[in-house]
């Protein structure tokens, strides 16, 4: 097996940065999501969805803070993902 580097340039640093930015910002909005008294998105929805989850892969069910966070967390990045990779790939493809 052979392993490649890539060389680092400002555009790929940039990239990684804005990367880095993304994910710690997803992490504390879904935080706040959770922690917060008028909840966006109703712990009713997140339970099924949980619930759900689980008997498609066959685990046992649990439903706590760190469960919920972690479903959150894998919603907003996976949709972060969507709106940000073009400008992530553009900016570090730029010369």
């Amino acid at each position: 097996m052979q392993t490649t580097y890539n060389k680092t340039n400002k555009q790929s640093l940039l990239g990684e940065i804005l990367i880095g930015s993304r994910t710690q910002y997803i992490k504390t909005l879904a935080k706040n999501i959770l922690l917060s008294e008028k909840l966006i998105i109703p712990l009713e929805y997140i339970d099924e969805k949980l619930r759900l989850n689980s008997i498609r892969e066959g685990k046992p069910l649990i439903i706590n803070y760190d469960t919920r966070l972690e479903f959150l967390i894998d919603i907003l990045d996976t949709e972060a993902t969507k709106g940000t990779a073009k400008l992530i790939s553009e900016i570090c493809s730029s010369k």
